[in-house]
């Protein structure tokens, strides 16, 4: 089955999927924290601490976005939650630097007592849900790839589940789990079940045209050969010049029409 490809750099990658208000957007935001981030550092007068932290920051950020150029960085889990983390540190320094912000007792106010425990709440929620959960799954994926090596079916599939278990709208693990089920475990229904989630939640991390083309296969081999012609129809849809998908429409197409002969002919 082909496999996805992606430009391998990140700018490209946001070019794509974004166009040129995106990529804009992008780089004026990092271009002006940036510039907050290096006017601490130069400030002598600043805290030496506040400047260290800011000089670590700026420095990982910009080893992130040259990494940028060989690799979709912004997709990595991991990568992302540091690229926002150094972004953040930069800017709370340069604004309580410039007075922008202040440390004050709100907490001893009635509101303070009210909203910043649940303000707090809110960011634990998300940054649980939007950066720990999916970090999660991305070493549960990394441990299903390892176990394949390994040829051990059985941890690959515990780890794949549980990817899905901590990121379960993620295209690119419900195509593996569907994978794991047809080609290892034999499973169809399971394969049927996750490839439908896989087209259902499709978000771009894998090419449509390919999980349409596994959707054909796996009715196939269950023998919904209706199904199996419109999905190879569809993967022919996004990619007219995928061979695999043509050379299995033809074949199903011939076991229809071989079907409808026998039936016409004992009618």
């Amino acid at each position: 089955m082909p496999k996805p490809r992606r430009a391998h750099n990140e700018y490209l990658e946001i070019l794509n999927d974004g166009g040129i208000l995106a990529a804009a957007t992008l780089l004026l935001f990092l271009i002006i924290i940036m510039r907050h981030g290096w006017s601490v550092i130069k400030n002598q007068s600043a805290d030496r601490t506040d400047r260290l932290s800011t000089a670590i920051s700026f420095c990982s950020i910009t080893a992130i976005m040259l990494a940028s150029f060989f690799f979709f960085t912004f997709r990595v889990n991991s990568t992302m939650l540091m690229t926002v983390l150094m972004l953040g540190i930069m800017e709370g320094v340069y604004l309580r630097n410039n007075k922008l912000i202040k440390i004050s007792n709100g907490f001893n106010s009635v509101t303070g007592r009210f909203l910043i425990p649940l303000t707090l709440t809110l960011l634990v929620g998300v940054v649980w849900f939007t950066s720990v959960k999916p970090f999660k799954a991305e070493i549960e994926h990394f441990q299903y790839k390892l176990s394949l090596s390994k040829k051990d079916g059985n941890a690959a599939e515990r780890h794949i589940l549980k990817a899905i278990e901590y990121d379960p709208h993620n295209t690119a693990y419900n195509l593996y789990a569907s994978q794991l089920y047809f080609n290892i475990a034999k499973n169809y229904l399971k394969a049927s079940d996750y490839v439908g989630r896989a087209i259902n939640d499709f978000n771009g991390d894998v090419t449509l045209y390919s999980v349409h083309y596994l959707e054909g296969l796996i009715n196939f081999r269950m023998g919904s050969l209706f199904e199996a012609r419109k999905s190879f129809e569809k993967a022919l849809y996004y990619n007219p010049t995928m061979k695999q998908a043509s050379e299995r429409l033809s074949e199903v197409m011939k076991i229809i029409k071989d079907h409808d002969r026998v039936t016409i002919r004992y009618r």
